[in-house]
């Protein structure tokens, strides 16, 4: 977590953080902890001697940033650069800014290493490691991806995804953040594992979707078809919930409160076929997938708005059509601003 907190300050000094890392430091500095490190990097980029010089020993830096990446592709160098010659390190001169952005750099190469480190598996006494590939979709897109093992993951927008060039083992561990539909093709000698959140999805073969994006409080696991264990991570015994088509896990990371109920295909997996299906649905969650969708960001002119629920089943109609049956259910005014949207009224009340 230290690490995590120290990529995402020095991203944001550096105007490099993205709204899903935005939401993710807002969490982080609810910690008296992590918000004295976010101080730390504060201080220094506002220090009144920012513009000062300060020495870097390029080098040096190779070393450290090597040695971490060597822990998962042992032995990784740079180009044309030798391990521990200290004797020729090379000195560069920069001001505190300009270090502060190197830092972030190292940071998230060290970073990019760690993530790999944790998807080694080790089979018998030998440490085996496997090939990883990121597939990513950004605000508005949808796709995917089919897997050595014959399944076939569909991503929704603003997902990430990340899966091994070949299953080897007695596992298939794949991560995601965000939202997936899953067909998992069946193999009851290897579970597929699923790394999302706080939240370990464990099947056989079987038929399932995954929503767990960062920004949001909630994560759900709805099955399809089949059979679906689930645990939450760090705890201590393990304990694994068990649920079965028409069913669907809810956990709440925050409060740790969790339920398993029944739920509608149309209204968890329309996603699919750009349909959205809202059954008294709080705006707080609606706007997000609408962001998510049509790649916009709302704006709140009042925060009670988010209060105000819908209920509404809208099959690919277009964004206008969708703001319009907001507006009149909820006496809401909107207005495009670019690809912002402003949002105006009473708003609503618990």
């Amino acid at each position: 977590m230290a690490e995590r907190i120290d990529i995402l300050s020095s991203k944001y000094f550096i105007d490099e953080l993205e709204k899903v890392d935005s939401d993710e430091l807002t969490e982080f500095l609810k910690n008296p902890e992590y918000k004295e490190r976010f101080e730390w990097f504060k201080t220094n980029w506002e220090d009144d001697q920012a513009e000062s010089e300060y020495e870097f020993d390029m080098n040096r830096g190779k070393d450290l940033t090597a040695g971490m990446i060597r822990k998962v592709e042992p032995g990784f160098a740079f180009p044309g650069h030798e391990q521990g010659k200290s004797a020729t390190h090379s000195i560069v001169k920069f001001n505190s800014r300009r270090w502060l952005g190197i830092a972030a750099s190292l940071a998230i190469i060290a970073a990019s290493a760690i993530t790999l480190n944790t998807l080694i598996r080790r089979t018998g006494d030998s440490d085996m490691v496997t090939n990883y590939s990121e597939i990513s979709t950004e605000l508005g897109q949808l796709s995917d991806v089919s897997l050595p093992d014959g399944s076939t993951v569909f991503l929704n927008s603003s997902s990430r995804f990340i899966r091994p060039a070949e299953f080897s083992g007695n596992d298939r561990v794949v991560q995601l953040s965000g939202e997936a539909y899953f067909e998992i093709a069946s193999d009851p000698l290897r579970p597929f594992i699923i790394h999302s959140k706080q939240v370990i999805t464990q099947v056989l073969g079987t038929r399932f979707n995954v929503k767990a994006y960062p920004e949001e409080d909630i994560i759900s696991i709805s099955v399809v078809e089949g059979i679906v264990r689930i645990s939450r991570k760090n705890t201590n015994p393990e304990v694994w919930v068990e649920i079965g088509a028409g069913e669907e896990y809810v956990l709440n990371p925050s409060t740790l409160s969790e339920k398993v109920r029944a739920f509608s295909e149309d209204k968890v997996l329309g996603w699919r076929e750009g349909k959205f299906v809202f059954e008294s649905s709080p705006l707080q969650r609606v706007l997000p997938i609408l962001s998510r969708k049509f790649d916009v960001e709302f704006v709140l002119e009042n925060e009670n708005i988010n209060q105000c629920q819908l209920t509404a089943v809208f099959d690919n109609e277009n964004l206008e059509t969708i703001l319009d049956v907001i507006s009149f259910a909820n006496d809401i005014d909107y207005d495009f601003q670019g690809r912002k949207i402003i949002l105006n009224g009473p708003g609503c009340l618990k």
